[in-house]
């Protein structure tokens, strides 16, 4: 026993341990990112190291060799209900540019 309660261990798994190196990740992205003042070498470095803690290797993101990156990308249109609002807006716009400017009132 290493004194840590189980699934808390450096290559714990399952969805609370993702949960974690995730949070770990982002701690310290937030921390030692160049954007704010860290430095760009020990940034890397410890990514990797954050990445290579535990099963998955990249935390949030599909391993190198996961099968679904070999399929190809396939677009899937919007529901019918994005393409109608987006038909009216459309129209709309259309109509509002033809409609003349507002007369000028003749006394």
């Amino acid at each position: 026993m290493t004194g840590q309660p189980p699934g808390r261990a450096g290559g714990a798994t399952g969805p609370r341990g993702a949960e974690e190196r995730r949070r770990a990740v982002r701690v310290f992205v937030r921390t030692h990112h160049p954007d704010v003042g860290g430095d760009i070498e020990a940034f890397v470095a410890g990514l990797d190291r954050l990445r290579a803690g535990g099963p998955g290797a990249r935390p949030g993101l599909p391993a190198e060799d996961d099968p679904r990156l070999d399929v190809p990308v396939v677009g899937v249109p919007p529901p019918l209900s994005v393409r109608v609002l987006r038909r009216l807006v459309r129209a709309l716009r259309g109509w509002l540019a033809r409609r003349p400017a507002a007369p000028s009132r003749v006394r």
